[in-house]
């Protein structure tokens, strides 16, 4: 506090500006971020419940038929996902039909198997469960679970951005 009463009246007002452009830019910030959190978020669930529902119809025929080579078919297109980690086909009884794995472990803990449709996210990855139904009839379920480093990738290069742009402004701002 002393130090605040010594400087000179200019460079008073200049830190009062500056502390007041700081809480200015960090609620600013903080609700920026917030917002690409969430819409983030929202975006690959969307996207997710997509890839799901497409899974879905496309598994049951195979489910109904028992047809392991048709699901492990439609499995196949995950390829193209590099986030998914594991995916499974799973007949109404609870019997896996076809799984697909690209990098998840033999062991791996299938969360939210068999349980209808849901989702749920983790530190790392995020699950997906949706019911296979045909003709109104539940069949199986189809299970996801993706890899969410390209989320985190994406949402820490915006938080980044960010942050440059609050230091410019601070650094124009206080000359």
């Amino acid at each position: 506090m002393a130090l605040f009463r010594n400087l000179p009246l200019k460079r008073k007002l200049i830190l009062i500006h500056l502390i007041s452009t700081i809480a200015i830019l960090a609620f600013v910030g903080t609700i920026i971020t917030v917002n690409e959190v969430l819409s983030a978020r929202k975006t690959f669930i969307s996207d997710s419940e997509g890839l799901m529902e497409g899974l879905a119809k496309n598994s049951a025929a195979s489910l109904v038929f028992r047809d392991q080579k048709d699901a492990e078919e439609t499995l196949r297109v995950l390829q193209a996902f590099p986030d998914v980690r594991y995916a499974a086909i799973i007949d109404k009884a609870g019997a896996m039909q076809a799984e697909y794995r690209r990098d998840a472990s033999p062991g791996e803990i299938r969360r939210g198997r068999g349980l209808g449709s849901g989702y749920g996210f983790g530190l790392s990855e995020a699950w997906f469960s949706r019911a296979v139904t045909l003709d109104s009839e539940r069949v199986g379920s189809v299970y996801l679970l993706r890899d969410l480093t390209r989320l985190y990738g994406n949402l820490y290069r915006n938080i980044g951005i960010l942050a440059l742009a609050v230091i410019a402004s601070l650094v124009i701002g206080y000359y």
